[in-house]
């Protein structure tokens, strides 16, 4: 039996729902937090034991017994975990943000976690485990993500779950032959350049990320998805179709992760002066659409705060301030 990469110390669990502690393989596996215990016995491939919800605390030692071999996770906390996916701009870090290293601050209740991306470069892989963010980890923070923790922190444990790949198109996102299933099919030859750049090709394969790095992730519990992606999709014929693909990702995705009313936070795309055309416009139109039909998401607008001269603006701390606002209004 084998426990999940998610499960290491310095781990973030979601607090005020199930705790769902999972791995692979087949026998008993039994899981305690703090006087909270639940046991499972699975066939394989794959088990989970849930521990009751509980409110924010810690920092406690999560004990797992697989098949009565025992390991000890330290520094666990219950607090908010959120899931950053998407594209580039989510994956745009602190250090190459606007935001000066003189002004960085270790955080040591906000904690990130790296799924495995394709292409390489990322700092942190799933066997480097939680990282807790001190002043030389900070700059490899998601710029979004370390701001966002900043200002939603009040005490408590943030975790900050990486799902992002630059440059990715929906519905590699998607479960493949999502699109089709929905009646979708937008020629070859009206996509966006980023679906048959040579570089780009290995992960915008129709379900490439879907498979390889959000379903790595259920059934753990998290407090909102932050969503930032579109700018791979902005041709008309993309735009057309891109609100009803965004309501499938997130029917599928919440499904996946058994909470059907998980908060969806909605970035619209920046103005980018270089594609103020219509196919840039018209998927700002349908992330608006997208967030207006979708239950439990709201939609933020990003174009009135960031800079419009470069595709990845620079300052992300006053649209992070925005999605924390966003955040306490989907929660209440």
């Amino acid at each position: 039996m084998r426990l999940d990469a998610l499960f290491s110390d310095h781990m973030v669990l979601q607090a005020r729902k199930p705790i769902r502690v999972f791995g692979e393989g087949a026998g008993r596996a039994s899981v305690c937090l703090d006087g909270d215990f639940a046991d499972t016995e699975s066939s394989g491939p794959f088990w989970c034991a849930t521990l009751p919800a509980r409110d924010e605390g810690g920092p406690y030692d999560l004990t797992v017994s697989l098949d009565g071999e025992e390991t000890v996770l330290r520094d666990v906390y219950v607090g908010d975990v959120y899931l950053l996916a998407g594209q580039s701009n989510m994956q745009f870090k602190l250090r190459e943000s606007s935001c000066p290293e003189d002004q960085w601050v270790e955080w040591p209740l906000l904690r990130g976690f790296s799924l495995a991306r394709p292409e390489a470069g990322e700092p942190y892989a799933p066997e480097d485990g939680w990282q807790v963010c001190s002043r030389d980890k900070a700059g490899d923070f998601s710029a979004i993500g370390y701001h966002l923790g900043e200002m939603t922190r009040a005490g408590r444990a943030v975790g900050l779950i990486i799902c992002y790949q630059g440059a990715s198109v929906i519905e590699s996102w998607l479960p493949e032959g999502a699109a089709a299933s929905l009646g979708i099919s937008v020629p070859l030859e009206d996509r966006h350049v980023d679906h048959t750049w040579p570089e780009y090709t290995v992960w915008n394969q129709d379900g490439y990320l879907y498979r390889h790095m959000f379903r790595k992730l259920p059934p753990l519990s998290l407090s909102a998805v932050i969503w930032y992606q579109g700018e791979s999709d902005t041709t008309e014929a993309e735009a057309r179709v891109y609100d009803r693909e965004l309501e499938c990702l997130v029917r599928t995705w919440r499904g996946d992760l058994g909470d059907s009313s998980l908060p969806f936070v909605i970035v619209q795309i920046a103005d980018y002066q270089p594609r103020s055309d219509e196919g840039w416009r018209a998927l700002q139109r349908a992330q608006q659409r997208a967030a207006a039909e979708i239950p439990f998401a709201a939609l933020v607008r990003s174009a009135d705060i960031c800079e419009s001269d470069n595709i990845h603006p620079a300052t992300k701390s006053r649209l992070a301030a925005r999605i924390a606002d966003v955040l306490k209004t989907l929660s209440s």
